[in-house]
Parts: structure tokens; sequence; C-alpha cells
């Protein structure tokens, strides 16, 4: 199956080395790039087997906002974003604006391959740095979590449950239980 991909990337010199690197690959077939934001969001009609890669400019007013747009308006259209990403936050927004897929700028060209091939597939792509980042900023959050309350994960989930008396836990097998004596230590009542 050829993959039909649009580009628009602001740099020029990664969008030559992109397009050239694509062009030599035998099941890609290059629609084309396309300049500026306001091109688009006036395409053709894509197809399913269409991937649109994105290079997202930090200096660019609202760089989420259209990829946003683009994916309201056409929203069977794998989205994949070249971006630099610095903080799992810009990731996540990234990922819940509508791309399928997210490559680093830093990243090899096969994983840009990869990326489009998984997101012409339905299929979620991060590289191997994007991941990393992800994991951790859960791995912070969870120890930001840890600090703000002063319990483990496990303490988090599951309140420890109170029994009669200033016990916390199970008495031993061997103490009484209940009001009837027991016949290795003699007492009578529930230890307080």
């Amino acid at each position: 199956m050829v993959i039909r991909v649009s580009l628009s990337i602001p740099h020029n010199l990664l969008a030559q080395g992109i397009e050239s690197y694509l062009q030599r690959q035998a099941s890609i077939e290059l629609v084309g790039p396309i300049e500026g934001a306001t091109d688009l969001l006036e395409p053709d009609k894509p197809l399913r087997s269409e991937v649109l890669l994105i290079g997202l400019d930090s200096l660019q007013p609202t760089p989420l906002q259209s990829l946003r747009d683009r994916h309201a308006q056409y929203p069977a259209q794998p989205l994949v974003v070249l971006a630099d990403f610095h903080q799992p936050t810009e990731l996540l927004s990234t990922l819940d604006a509508g791309a399928m897929a997210c490559v680093s700028t830093t990243s090899q060209l096969d994983d840009v391959l990869q990326a489009i091939r998984c997101a012409s597939q339905g299929h979620h792509y991060l590289c191997q740095q994007l991941a990393t980042l992800m994991l951790q900023g859960a791995r912070n959050q969870r120890l930001e979590s840890r600090e703000r309350h002063g319990l483990g994960h496990r303490e988090e989930e599951v309140p420890p449950k109170k029994l009669p008396g200033n016990w916390t836990s199970p008495p031993a097998p061997w103490m009484c239980t209940g009001a009837t004596s027991c016949a290795r230590s003699g007492c009578t009542k529930w230890p307080t």
C-alpha cells in the first residue's frame, strides 16, 4: 500500500531533508508541500491513507489551535507532528489536539518514517525521546504526589482499615478476638 504524505514544515532546511528522504521510499508518495497555516485548513478532502506531517513552530502564535482546527475539520486524516518538545504537558496537549504520532526534531529520519507508517494504519506513535519524556513526566507527577501527601502509591489507593480499639492491623492468631477467654493468654477481652 502506498502512503500519501503532505508536508507542512515551516523550516526550509528541515523540510527539504525530510522531503528528499521520503522521495526515496518506495511506499511513500509525496502529495506536495503545503505552505503556511492558511493552506493547512483548506485542502482537498484527504483520504485515510493520506498523512499530514506537520512541523510545529514555537514562534507561531497558536500552533496547537491550527492543529485542533485541522483535526476538527478532517478527523479521519492522520496527523504526524514534528516539534521540539521540552515538557510532557506540551506533548500531551499536542496529542489531545489530534496528533496520531509525535516525533522530536532531533530524532532520526527513520523515526519520522515509522511515525508516518503507524499513523496511516491508525496507530499512535511516539519516538523514543518523547516516550522517555512522557515517562519522566509521569514519574515526577507521582513523586510530587508523594511529597504533597506524605504517602506511598499503595496508601493513596487503599486507606488503612480501622479495627476496634487502637489497632490498625488484624490481631495475631494467638490473641483473643472476642469476649471469650483465650486458652493461651488467658485474657477475656480485646486488647486496648
